[in-house]
């Protein structure tokens, strides 16, 4: 019988309590270790590269912003229609709604007036409000901060307090980042947002 190499590797010692938990330590350390380089070069490598893309509206903007603004009459969906058809019709507005707010996000030469995109994108308050969650999350400070002009330009409606507690994310994540431009607009926007106590 041959010799194991390394002796704690031994079918009987590698079974003993000392040995299993020395593996578990060192893998313990071993995916600290992994997590802490992850953390230190996150903003190296990791998110200079992540940020929302927004495709440029298949059709003119000016012409998306027409028809939404002045949709046809209202379609009595009669009781036959199938389940396809229904859905499609669904895909067609969160289309123009995507298009609409990456409109929004990424304006284009000769797009229309920022006050109707604006005032088209509050119709749909929840909606808007769950895309600039999203882009507070995955945007980067470039789409962030626009993201937080939008939100700044919130009615006043049910949704207030819903996008002030928005606002109170963003604000603390570039405290968190370092990212002291973005907060103080964040904090102008929330305090904007929150009524006076």
């Amino acid at each position: 019988m041959t010799r194991a190499r390394w002796p704690f590797l031994e079918p009987a010692r590698a079974r003993s309590v000392a040995v299993q938990l020395g593996l578990l330590g060192v893998t313990f350390v071993g995916a600290l270790g992994l997590a802490v380089v992850a953390l230190c070069l996150r903003s190296l490598f990791f998110e200079k590269y992540v940020r929302e893309i927004h495709a440029p509206p298949a059709e003119n903007a000016e012409a998306l912003v027409s028809r939404l603004e002045h949709p046809g009459p209202a379609e009595d969906r009669p009781r036959g229609l199938s389940v396809e058809v229904r859905l499609a019709a669904d895909r067609r507005a969160a289309a123009d709604w995507d298009a609409l707010y990456g409109l929004w996000m990424s304006p284009i030469p000769g797009s229309p007036a920022e006050a109707r995109v604006v005032k088209l994108l509050w119709s749909r308050p929840e909606a808007t409000l769950a895309r600039i969650r999203a882009t507070s999350v995955v945007g980067n400070p470039d789409q962030r901060a626009r993201a937080l002009v939008l939100l700044s330009s919130v009615p006043a409606s049910p949704v207030r307090k819903d996008a002030a507690g928005l606002c109170r994310f963003v604000r603390e994540r570039a405290r968190r980042r370092g990212e002291w431009s973005l907060f103080t607009r964040a904090d102008q926007v929330y305090r904007a947002l929150m009524p006076p106590t």
